[in-house]
């Protein structure tokens, strides 16, 4: 959207149908409910989710930290998580101890647009 465009007003009016990208209000409510089912969900989420289900990699149960918080993506990834029994944890430019959270998790999604937020000893062998 263009600078200073009103972002809430124009995915409230994004038509449900077209929403190739699952950020209307209906589909981001849907993605959030524990039943819900979105028509689309953001496809980015998605991918990182298709990684984790391509390698095997086992969610349920595992402790899964997402450093992000965006509605296109930290968000719909924490979603998507916990729709898949994670138990998860989301940090943002805010959070205290960023670098102690991130060697707890057994799943570790970076979602932020600056380089080296995440160091490699920050990351849990395994």
């Amino acid at each position: 959207l263009p600078e200073g465009a009103d972002t809430s007003r124009a995915l409230g009016a994004l038509c449900v149908a077209k929403d190739a990208e699952g950020l209307s209000d209906s589909n981001f409510k849907e993605l959030c409910l524990k039943e819900g089912r979105p028509l689309t969900v953001p496809t980015t989420a998605l991918g990182a989710m298709e990684i984790l289900w391509r390698k095997n990699r086992p969610i349920s149960g595992k402790h899964a930290v997402v450093i992000g918080r965006s509605n296109t993506v930290g968000t719909p990834i924490a979603q998507l998580l916990l729709h898949n029994d994670a138990t998860v944890t989301v940090c943002h430019s805010s959070t205290e101890n960023l670098e102690e959270i991130a060697r707890l998790a057994d799943i570790l999604v970076t979602c932020v647009n600056m380089p080296n937020t995440v160091r490699g000893s920050w990351v849990k062998q395994g």
